[in-house]
């Protein structure tokens, strides 16, 4: 099974529904299962279709716990040392969205969860908003305004 199950969830039962893992969750945890503990449950779940693909652990966030699934591919490292890269090229990365932000709040594939993340972060209204932010915050730190 080639799918991609990172995301972010907030039970078993809400990993299971997303991904339409109902079999799966039957053949690992058992008939008439029941979310008890859910980041060990979704990691025997992971592992059970493809072993030590995925790692699963819990964040905290300003309202509840989420249950985070990212692949075992030393994301973190990588993606520390992406964002480094880019940062000495002049971007800011304090910041970034991927897809799994989107299929945590939302049932979709990566596609529909990366053209959610473009029509979000490119429309006129976000655009104006974050251009409106760089000018007050450069203001406010005494930045003038180069001349056309």
């Amino acid at each position: 099974m080639k799918v991609n199950l990172e995301g972010r969830y907030n039970s078993t039962y809400g990993f299971v529904g997303n991904n339409n893992l109902e079999k799966h969750a039957e053949m690992t945890l058992g008939k008439n299962w029941e979310a008890e503990f859910d980041v060990e449950q979704i990691q025997q779940i992971c592992d059970n279709i493809e072993n030590g693909r995925y790692h699963v652990y819990c964040i905290e966030t300003r309202d509840e716990d989420d249950i985070v699934v990212r692949e075992s591919d030393n994301w973190e490292l990588s993606t520390t040392a992406l964002k480094e890269l880019l940062t000495k090229r002049g971007f800011y990365t304090g910041n970034l969205w991927q897809v799994a932000d989107v299929k945590g709040m939302f049932k979709c594939d990566d596609d529909e969860a990366q053209d959610v993340l473009d029509s979000a972060l490119t429309n006129e209204a976000t655009m104006d908003q974050i251009w409106s932010a760089i000018r007050f915050h450069a203001e406010y730190n005494g930045l003038k305004e180069l001349e056309d």
